[in-house]
């Protein structure tokens, strides 16, 4: 497995969860309870921010620099500032969640649940075609890659001290098949 095969593999367990939070958060919005809203949040801060995006600003983007592919003159600046804004929006929906129990913060929970799926669609919908690039232009060499995924296996070790990744991934079918 390469590393964008490692990445672009995430970026599906990502979308399976975003079903599945998208349609929780109707049923939240709705009045409807739903323990597994915090847990996706969870997911998306663990999973899709500490780990998966952490591979992509620390491991992959430095790599592709290093190979003159600059954030100011290709798709790496914007990129790195969409993961800001899904922290940013993740921030927001835990604190609609903290408030108390009120069908304006459910309101508003559901409104930037979609703000964020429609954002996260859309940013990774652009890297998996930028990933695609980068493998057909041959931009890493086999050996380059291949310390690339040592690298990004140890930020899973990292971002998953607490939880496994696997479990993650079994959740995220759990939850899709639930709301999705």
């Amino acid at each position: 497995m390469t590393s964008i095969d490692l990445l672009v593999a995430e970026h599906r367990v990502i979308e399976k969860v975003l079903d599945a939070f998208q349609e929780a958060a109707r049923r939240y919005a709705a009045g409807g309870e739903c323990d597994d809203v915090s847990a996706m949040l969870r997911f998306f801060q663990t999973y899709g921010d500490a780990a998966h995006h952490e591979k992509e600003e620390q491991v992959l983007f430095p790599a592709l620099r290093r190979h003159g592919i600059e954030p100011d003159a290709s798709v790496l600046g914007p990129l790195s500032a969409q993961h800001a804004s899904c922290r940013a929006l993740v921030r927001d929906l835990h604190r609609y969640l903290d408030e108390p129990d009120s069908e304006r913060a459910r309101r508003a929970f559901a409104a930037t649940t979609d703000e964020y799926a429609a954002m996260l669609r859309l940013h990774i919908a652009l890297e998996d075609a930028f990933f695609a690039e980068v493998v057909q232009d041959e931009v890493l060499s086999p050996q380059e890659d291949d310390a690339l995924v040592d690298a990004m296996l140890a930020r899973d070790e990292e971002a998953f001290r607490e939880v496994a990744k696997a479990a993650f991934e079994r959740s995220a079918a759990a939850w899709r098949g639930r709301h999705g």
